[in-house]
């Protein structure tokens, strides 16, 4: 059984995976990374979809694997963002030092599920419903409003799209 060497924390744009070990504290943050589509891609509500799939609540199998089942890490996120050419989804955890040889491969495994397409319809339904509940929850104060349309008419304002639109896509 051939252990994962992490490299130390130097971006390098042909790596995926960052690890960095604080010996002054009890973690080690892993970043596992891939790019992704642009702002205006078509295929951007699907991202969403997979980074909920992939870590975006408790219930996720990335999570239940690595928190509830293994006790493998203490916290977790998982994010994306979109510029106007590219774009990035990222699985961060904290782990204990000890852990990382056994987190890295379970997070790849996750991934690689994932980009082969073997996903189950309950879990994209279960993901679809957590992002309309958070878009929802999101929107309560008029800043997520102009956070909300401003983005849209910075980077695609020939498609600016109202919350409703957004929650019917």
């Amino acid at each position: 059984n051939k252990e994962i060497k992490p490299e130390p924390l130097i971006p390098q744009r042909n790596k995926r995976v960052l690890v960095h070990k604080d010996p002054s504290y009890y973690q080690t943050s892993i970043f596992i990374g891939v790019e992704t589509v642009p702002y205006t891609s078509p295929l951007k509500p699907a991202l969403e979809i997979v980074r909920e799939i992939l870590g975006g609540y408790f219930g996720t199998n990335l999570i239940q694997t690595l928190r509830d089942k293994g006790g493998l890490i203490y916290d977790w996120a998982c994010f994306t963002d979109n510029f106007t050419e590219s774009g990035y989804i990222i699985f961060n955890v904290a782990a204990a030092h000890e852990n990382v040889y056994k987190v890295i491969p379970i997070i790849l495994a996750e991934f690689n599920r994932l980009a082969t397409g073997d996903v189950l319809d309950e879990e994209i339904e279960i993901a679809k419903g957590h992002l309309i509940g958070s878009i929802y929850t999101n929107i309560e104060k008029g800043l997520d409003y102009v956070d909300w349309y401003g983005m849209q008419e910075l980077l695609n304002p020939q498609n600016v799209l109202s919350v409703q639109e957004q929650v019917d896509i």
